[in-house]
């Protein structure tokens, strides 16, 4: 929703200069930014945008680190709304219904949360990283199915869990382990070919490789760095006391379809260490190449290449895009007894 009403109210407390204020609306129509998010660009404080909201939109703030998911608060809003609309639900009272958002200007999302729960909503703000660290912790680990999830070493055995049922303590305990564990499934599901977790001076930023491009997954607060690497570093049967040199490990995550191999490679950075996941899906069916979108004259051109008694056939592209595919469609159709 465009409404940068709360740029003017900084431009009359003369916190910004018309020049920023022309800036920020600027980038605040073409970026689609919440206007909260711009400001805490800009280097604006959190305590200033929480009082500038009170003072003039009565609309209060939360502390996250005050939640404590009360009588499973969460289950008033599911997952896919939390995250589409960055909001966690705090506190019932009656028909009423508090929700921490990251953007509590926005009356689109509010009213819409309003008619799917059915409920007045009292949007309350916070701050935008703990707030994503959250709805992760508290909704991502559930999608995990603890019966078809085994975490093995490169050994071939259990890390850490000796059944199913430490396994689940274990998670629902450990906000490092719920984290993983849920950028794994979530790739999963996304059948990603990469998590890239990297650290900056203040955010850490999770990217996935989808079909060959890297898109942004999560910003996390750097706070969570140390212990993420850790807890990789762990599974991959790395040296954890080790930060100044590159590390690579694996283990394997056994799905319902098959084994999934996890490969891990470390890198040290100025900003702390960085992580890549590799996830390699072995038990991916063969495609036909008529199924891979090729146009039909290429199609043509390949049944000839194809059909020829000699010569080579050259797949580039970046990670992820579909090589590995293309070429075992092909030896597919061409693994005949002749």
């Amino acid at each position: 929703m465009i409404d940068d009403s709360l740029f003017r109210v900084f431009l009359n407390l003369n916190y910004i200069s018309q020049n920023t204020y022309d800036e920020l609306s600027k980038r605040h129509v073409e970026e689609k930014k919440a206007a909260v998010q711009l400001l805490n660009e800009y280097g604006f404080d959190f305590g200033r945008i929480k009082k500038a909201l009170y003072d003039n939109y009565a609309i209060d703030s939360f502390d996250l680190n005050n939640f404590d998911n009360a009588d499973n608060i969460i289950s008033e809003i599911n997952h896919e709304t939390a995250r589409k609309y960055n909001a966690l639900p705090i506190k019932r009272d009656g028909g009423n219904l508090y929700v921490a958002m990251g953007n509590p200007l926005d009356n689109d999302s509010v009213d819409n949360l309003s008619l799917i729960t059915n409920l007045n909503i009292i949007p309350l703000l916070a701050e935008q990283p703990q707030l994503k660290n959250l709805i992760n912790l508290y909704y991502l680990s559930d999608s995990i199915n603890f019966n078809e999830t085994q975490f093995l070493s490169s050994e071939g055995e259990n890390i850490k869990y000796s059944s199913q049922a430490s396994f689940r303590e274990e998670v629902q305990n450990s906000p490092t382990v719920k984290i993983i564990d849920s950028l794994l499934e979530s790739a999963y599901l996304l059948r990603a070919s990469d998590i890239h977790i990297e650290p900056y001076e203040t955010t850490l930023r999770i990217r996935y490789r989808v079909d060959g491009s890297l898109k942004e997954f999560e910003v996390l607060d750097i706070g969570m760095h140390l212990s993420l690497i850790s807890r990789l570093k762990i599974m991959g049967n790395l040296d954890i006391s080790e930060k100044r040199l590159p590390q690579e490990g694996h283990f394997h995550i056994f799905k319902e379809n098959g084994k999934i191999d996890i490969r891990v490679a470390v890198i040290p950075t100025i900003f702390g260490e960085k992580a890549v996941i590799r996830i390699i899906y072995s038990s991916k069916a063969y495609i036909d190449k008529n199924n891979l979108g090729f146009f039909e004259g290429d199609i043509a051109k390949l049944n000839k290449i194809l059909q020829s008694p000699h010569g080579m056939v050259i797949v580039a592209g970046p990670t992820g895009c579909g090589k590995t595919t293309t070429l075992y469609s092909f030896l597919n159709e061409l693994n005949n007894k002749e």
